[in-house]
């Protein structure tokens, strides 16, 4: 596992649900080739100010961006982490 530095951040794409609530979600809307995608927090660097940040909490990023490290996860900034998702308003 990579342990970012500073105020980075690194991800892993997280699967994508086949039902999200009472909506079915197609094969084809499940592949991350869209700008914005579901991650889950791997590694948090010592400077990230957000305390909610913390391994294995589910977010929203930019998937193109950061450093790629070629086995499924990234290093991104904390400010390119858009939003937290609450799972329990998806269930």
């Amino acid at each position: 596992m990579v342990v970012p530095l500073g105020a980075r951040v690194t991800l892993r794409v997280a699967p994508t649900p086949e039902r999200v609530g009472s909506i079915w979600v197609p094969p084809e809307a499940q592949e991350s080739t869209y700008g914005v995608c579901q991650a889950v927090v791997e590694a948090v660097g010592p400077e990230v100010r957000d305390v909610r940040i913390q391994p294995g909490l589910r977010v929203l990023t930019r998937r193109f961006g950061g450093f790629d490290h070629r086995d499924g996860s990234w290093t991104v900034w904390e400010s390119d982490v858009l939003a937290i998702v609450d799972e329990s308003a998806l269930a």
